[in-house]
């Protein structure tokens, strides 16, 4: 599985600062912010998760809803309330990761749209430096079985070096320095740390939330917004069919995610007067990077996966992960939302 992790500029977030950029690889990070909070950035840093054939298979016992579902919207209030931040002590988190809580604290909520889709919360904290007071704590939006997550367990710690697994109580998992997973119940808890944490860390910070995790209700499947609805069709070809994981949102422009277990699609913009020329101009240092004709003002796919489009007003990524999505998919999705952007 792959899904990125808002690290470094989630905590230029919680500073107050602005930071922009595509998303770091396969997945889109869908930003939202309680009332009063700075926007976080979808600039993510990726962390490479299986996401390949070998994948294990979907299981018919998952919970998430009907794909006819009505898609409804919740307050980033309710987010937090529904989070592991709102359940655990934020002065044990942060001595665990040697940082000062910020006082008051600014309540941050995000849903990272991937393989899998992860609704995280993020504390306020001040490091030494920059970035290395960030943690934050993730719960899967959809619902794994033990069987799905030792097969993906084995992928994982067989091609990853950096992984080592660990277990917590019953509840077995994988760790790195910067981010660690544990399959609690029928959700994946996640934690992430910063650029300075160690696995001894990420591993006391799931200690933290493991206890507290089947006690945090999940957020509403699908959370969508009417501005979307135009790349339901487009985003379902990308993901196997009709999304049973919405996360749409707003921050600048228009933000749409759709997920199923183990595949999602994804679309945002960022604002930027002469998108084309950025685009060509990472072009020009990405090899194997291709234009794509008849796409905006201008249009590559990355080798990464990414689709990045430019109009005359933001720069566009589309991204996809599991085994439907194609670069015409994208493409078609891209064409089907170009008009919000």
């Amino acid at each position: 599985m792959k899904r990125t992790m808002t690290i470094a500029v989630a905590a230029v977030a919680v500073s107050g600062l602005a930071a922009c950029g595509s998303s770091g690889g396969v997945a889109v990070s869908t930003p939202t912010h309680t009332s009063g909070s700075p926007a976080v950035s979808t600039h993510s840093t990726t962390r490479a998760i299986h996401t390949n054939a070998g994948s294990p298979t979907p299981s018919t016992s998952s919970t998430s809803p009907t794909p006819t579902a009505t898609a409804t919207m919740v307050s980033d209030s309710f987010k937090w309330s529904h989070s592991l931040c709102s359940r655990i002590d934020v002065n044990k988190v942060a001595k665990v990761v040697k940082a000062e809580v910020v006082v008051p604290q600014t309540k941050v909520v995000t849903s990272d749209v991937g393989y899998v889709t992860f609704d995280s919360c993020q504390y306020a904290l001040q490091g030494e430096t920059q970035y290395s007071g960030h943690a934050s704590y993730g719960i899967s939006a959809d619902t794994w079985t033990e069987a799905e997550w030792d097969e993906q367990l084995r992928l994982d710690l067989k091609d990853n070096e950096t992984d080592k697994a660990i277990k917590i109580g019953s509840h077995k998992g994988m760790a790195d320095k910067v981010s660690g997973y544990v399959l609690v119940g029928n959700r994946l808890v996640e934690a992430v740390g910063n650029t300075e944490t160690t696995r001894e860390q990420i591993v006391a910070l799931l200690k933290l939330a493991v206890p507290q995790a089947s006690s945090v209700k999940p957020w509403p499947a699908l959370l969508g917004k009417s501005e979307c609805a135009k790349g339901n069709a487009a985003a379902a070809s990308a993901i196997g069919g009709p999304a049973t994981i919405r996360r749409d949102d707003t921050n600048g422009s228009v933000i749409c995610g759709w997920a199923v277990h183990q595949a999602s699609a994804s679309i945002y913009g960022m604002p930027m007067d002469d998108a084309a020329k950025a685009i060509k101009d990472e072009a020009g240092r990405v090899p194997k990077s291709e234009k794509i004709k008849g796409l905006g003002e201008a249009a590559v796919y990355f080798p990464n996966g990414e689709l990045h489009v430019a109009t005359k007003k933001s720069e566009v990524t589309v991204d996809g992960t599991g085994e439907h999505v194609t670069k015409a998919k994208l493409v078609a999705l891209a064409k089907a939302m170009l008009p919000s952007y």
